[in-house]
């Protein structure tokens, strides 16, 4: 049902990522489109790790009317596919770092250097979901004193 329920945003960001990269070929400058894709690839991995489940899962902060979404996400548990994932940006992280480093121009340096970073960045987030910070603590002052329901 998950699956069911937003199926459609997936398949139009595969289309728009499709789309991206094959102009991106016939392009001078195709960091645009390979930022889109890798950043698309890393919502995937976080919502398929947030799917199978993960020990920080901040699943309080949704109001009341969207209890039936915490249906959505798997158990609190570190689970391998978490530390894969991480170990996999970590690998995509270097590769860039390693291009970047190595590049031929200032535009290949730049280009791999932003996709090392942002990389780094989805590793990281990876990362606060296998660590035990329930960072919902940090917005809960947003939320004020919850209210008590009146029956009419």
């Amino acid at each position: 049902m998950a699956t069911m329920a937003l199926i459609h945003h997936e398949i139009a960001i595969a289309m728009t990522a499709g789309l991206l990269l094959s102009l991106a070929a016939v392009t001078a400058n195709p960091t645009g489109a390979f930022t889109f894709a890798l950043l698309g690839i890393f919502r995937l991995s976080s919502k398929l790790d947030i799917y199978q489940g993960v020990p920080n899962m901040s699943d309080e902060l949704l109001p009341a009317h969207l209890d039936y979404l915490k249906s959505h996400f798997g158990p609190q548990h570190l689970r391998p596919m978490l530390v894969l994932s991480i170990a996999a940006i970590l690998g995509i992280a270097l590769y860039f770092g390693l291009t970047a480093v190595q590049a031929g121009t200032a535009h290949e340096a730049v280009q791999a250097g932003l996709l090392c970073c942002l990389s780094l960045l989805a590793a990281l987030e990876h990362f606060f979901f296998a660590i035990p910070f329930r960072d919902s603590r940090l917005w809960q002052w947003a939320l004020g004193e919850p209210k008590e329901q009146k029956e009419i």
